[in-house]
């Protein structure tokens, strides 16, 4: 395979004329894989959505949320398993590709260990359900399509996070459009040839799917492999110590940010409402999901793998790649914000069902600012790795889910209880803009005046001169 320009090495002390053409060319992979992830993201989500409303129209209603809060439950459960493994690896991934042997490293100690854990665990959770069946309304199948779903899509997200960090999205964007594209069609073939929805129905294809597309991604990661200098003169690799606290920080993070996101508030809802009702609430995530997965998977991947490259680079490099970043997020939201106000209500009531035609609008709006804000603490988290400062934001995580857990313990409704939830969020988050935008270097010239005042604005400034280094 052809070498990614993010493969290439970086000088430990780059010039500032060097830095600069080293950033350009990784603004070109950068864009590079936000074409890919835009042709993935479109695609993916056209077949999904079309599944989702033929799913809500055809079967049962409670069949269909006790579906959905498994799906939501297995993705909360691969996010522990996986530790911030994925996540943690944005401030050392150059260290971990400078050549085959420490590329070997961090797949025999890192990867594949954390990938037995996550099967080790899924089993002795398996057993452990089996033997305890706190779960009455589940059988033994469906905690057996449970812990193999986790495992298979627990590794799959491991492998194609580090393809995504390689640049590697032009074959993980046909790689995912196939898979759902397979998973769709073979539900629907199944089922007007006499097979009734069931969980097995929904889990056994994906399972087998995912298998696949593991394999097909170990071979891409043999084939970047094979792209990595053969020979270093010293074996160069983070220090353990470091690396284990990042990804504590990291998944101190991940785990935080899951309570405020549908993989717990769907569950969540199961409990206040039964499994129907569940089913309603499935329904309007998905549909609001198509929009912000757009926003996400184009903006979230290729900008960590773009941070990754200039760790080593100026301060003022560093804010120069974060605001290109920002400003594809602001540019995406801001036209589908557009869209969304302007046909979202006649979008609501086409797709709605009789039974959501009154809660479908506030429930789009709802989701919509939900997945909008926690994609972008994503990209706030991944500057703060870069400036390693991950565990001031896990400090501020976990003050947010305290302050949270506290007004939940004195109030019963769900939606009360939720959206003061998220409006501390917010709050949190205009505090990360006050913090990125005070630790900048001092600004010349570009905004005047009183617009500087602003933090929301002032993250978007650099200084063109260059800035001494960190």
């Amino acid at each position: 395979m052809k070498k990614d320009d993010g493969s290439l090495p970086i000088p430990k002390d780059p010039g500032k004329q060097t830095e600069e053409m080293f950033l350009q060319s990784y603004k070109k992979s950068f864009f590079s894989a936000v074409k890919w992830n835009t042709f993935e993201s479109i695609a993916y989500q056209l077949i999904f959505v079309a599944h989702q409303v033929g799913l809500f129209t055809y079967c049962d209603s409670s069949l269909y949320g006790k579906a959905g809060v498994l799906f939501s439950f297995s993705y909360l459960i691969i996010t522990i398993l996986i530790a911030g493994l994925d996540g943690g690896l944005l401030p050392f991934f150059k260290s971990f590709t400078a050549h085959k042997k420490s590329f070997s490293y961090l797949v025999r100690h890192y990867i594949k260990s954390q990938s037995i854990f996550i099967i080790a665990s899924s089993l002795v959770g398996m057993a452990l359900l089996l033997m305890l069946s706190p779960f009455h309304s589940f059988d033994y199948r469906c905690i057996f399509l449970v812990g193999l779903f986790v495992i298979a899509e627990g590794i799959k997200k491991l492998l194609k996070h580090i393809l995504y960090l390689a640049f590697y999205n032009r074959y993980t964007a046909l790689l995912e459009v196939l898979q759902i594209a397979l998973y769709v069609g073979t539900i629907w073939i199944l089922h007007w040839t006499g097979v009734p929805f069931s969980l097995s129905l929904f889990f056994v294809p994906f399972i087998f799917l995912s298998l696949l597309s593991n394999a097909c991604c170990v071979y891409l990661l043999f084939s970047y492999y094979q792209t990595l200098p053969s020979e270093s003169n010293q074996l160069t690799l983070p220090p353990h110590v470091a690396f284990i606290t990042t990804r504590a920080s990291v998944l101190i993070n991940q785990l935080c940010r899951s309570f405020f996101t549908s993989n717990f508030l769907v569950p969540l809802f199961s409990f206040y409402g039964g499994f129907a009702q569940a089913g309603i609430l499935t329904f309007a995530n998905y549909l609001t999901h198509a929009c912000t997965f757009f926003i996400h998977k184009v903006c979230v991947p290729p900008a960590e793998a773009l941070l990754s490259r200039v760790k080593n680079f100026s301060l003022s490099s560093h804010y120069k790649a974060f605001q290109t970043v920002l400003l594809l997020f602001v540019s995406i939201t801001t036209l589908l914000g557009i869209l969304l106000l302007l046909k979202g209500r006649s979008f609501a009531t086409l797709a709605g069902h009789p039974q959501v035609a009154h809660l479908s609008w506030a429930l789009f709006f709802f989701f919509f600012f939900v997945h909008l804000l926690e994609s972008m603490f994503i990209l706030y988290e991944k500057f703060f790795l870069l400036q390693e400062r991950a565990g001031l934001l896990a400090v501020g995580n976990l003050l947010t889910c305290a302050v949270c857990f506290a007004f939940t313990w004195f109030s019963f409704s769900f939606f009360s209880v939720v959206l003061t939830c998220i409006f501390i969020r917010f709050l949190f988050f205009f505090f990360l803009s006050l913090i990125v935008a005070l630790s900048k270097p001092a600004p010349k010239g570009r905004f005047q005046g009183r617009f500087r005042r602003w933090p929301l604005l002032e993250v978007f400034y650099f200084d063109d001169e260059n800035v001494e280094k960190l």
